[in-house]
């Protein structure tokens, strides 16, 4: 099983560390790590092997067929790897894994190669990546001090034309009925334009069986990815009001996108399962997105018009009261927040070399 799951684990190393792919040696300092408990998070697992050296990156992915997680680990040198090594022997069994073994010896001749494949693979699936990032805010991002984020992840791909994703609630509704999913949401997107669907939960526990049902996706025009092969780096807010645009996810902050967002904030707002909010929005209101912030008694809803953030905004303290068991609401409109702006590039030699100097004075 192991030896299935190492191009996708090369591939999630590279997302995490992309400068590995110009280090072809990396596998001879690797460790695949084999029946992780799903309760250990990846900040765990580097961590721990931590302990015995300097560890480069490290990444876990779902085993769906055993119900458990393996991962990768990548050590700065092959000392730092052979002390791991002679660590896991003392330790006889008192781990929090099942087994480790070093990448085997056809594959480390064939490196070169292995790692041109991670490489392709990792270019194919760049547009699912970047997509799947655009969907998560920077706060969830910055409170992901476990490093589990993209494990409490369901990351849906829709075909052309799919219909059964109308709303954020279909959404909900599918991740709860067809994958089975338990827990509590914290998030709900659709990116229409990339044909992604994600579910935010707060913990991995309710959707660790999810990938049992994946087939019963593909009547619904579905796919479900290993959210897993997609570590979540941070990346710049920059700009005005970097406190409120951290809230709001990145494909909502796009020029070309024509909605706006309504910022909710009051007391225990944040609490309630964000799939059920929803639904209880959409009954009034057509939704895109809506993510809950429960540190900062924030819900950001993500509305496909500015008409349509205003009405929100402006409905009466007995539909807040219904949505959030709450009337104590504050609304805050906000329109597609511009991207941070970057300066232009400076011209290469040749060009400044060859660029028109200034006018004589012809007086």
């Amino acid at each position: 099983m192991a030896s299935l799951r190492v191009p996708d684990l090369i591939a999630a190393i590279l997302e995490r560390q992309p400068i590995l792919a110009f280090d072809r040696t990396f596998l001879r300092r690797a460790l695949i790590v084999e029946g992780v408990s799903t309760i250990i998070p990846p900040r765990f697992l580097e961590m721990l092997f931590g302990l015995h050296g300097d560890v480069t990156a490290a990444v876990l992915l779902r085993d769906h067929h055993r119900h458990e997680r393996i991962g990768m680990v990548v050590f700065a040198t092959d000392r730092d790897l052979l002390f791991a090594v002679d660590a896991a022997a003392q330790a006889d069994g008192r781990t929090s894994y099942r087994s480790i073994s070093m990448i085997r010896d056809h594959v480390l001749r064939d490196s070169e190669n292995v790692v041109n494949a991670a490489v392709e693979q990792r270019r194919i699936r760049s547009s699912t990546a970047e997509a799947f990032r655009r969907t998560i805010p920077q706060r969830y991002v910055d409170a992901d001090v476990r490093g589990d984020l993209p494990l409490r992840c369901l990351l849906l791909r829709m075909t052309e034309g799919n219909t059964a994703m109308e709303t954020p609630g279909h959404l909900y509704a599918v991740a709860r009925t067809t994958l089975r999913a338990t827990g509590r949401a914290r998030a709900l997107a659709i990116s229409r334009t990339a044909r992604v669907a994600v579910v935010v939960f707060d913990d991995t526990r309710g959707i660790e069986r999810c990938g049992d049902w994946c087939l019963d996706l593909m009547g619904l025009g579905l796919s479900l990815y290993d959210s897993g092969l997609f570590p979540l780096g941070a990346y710049a807010a920059g700009g005005q009001g970097v406190a409120v645009l951290d809230l709001i996810p990145r494909f909502c902050r796009s020029p070309e996108f024509p909605g706006s967002v309504v910022v909710l904030r009051g007391p225990g707002i944040g609490e309630r399962d964000a799939g059920e909010t929803c639904q209880c929005i959409e009954q009034r209101h057509p939704v895109e997105a809506l993510l809950a912030h429960r540190a900062e008694q924030a819900v950001v809803v993500v509305l496909s018009s500015r008409d349509g953030a205003d009405a929100l905004a402006a409905e009466s303290g007995e539909f807040w009261r219904r949505a959030f068991g709450t009337q104590l609401i504050t609304a805050q409109v906000i329109g597609a927040p511009s991207p941070p702006s970057t300066p232009p590039p400076l011209p290469s030699p040749d060009e400044a070399n060859s660029a028109p100097g200034p006018h004589p004075r012809q007086d």
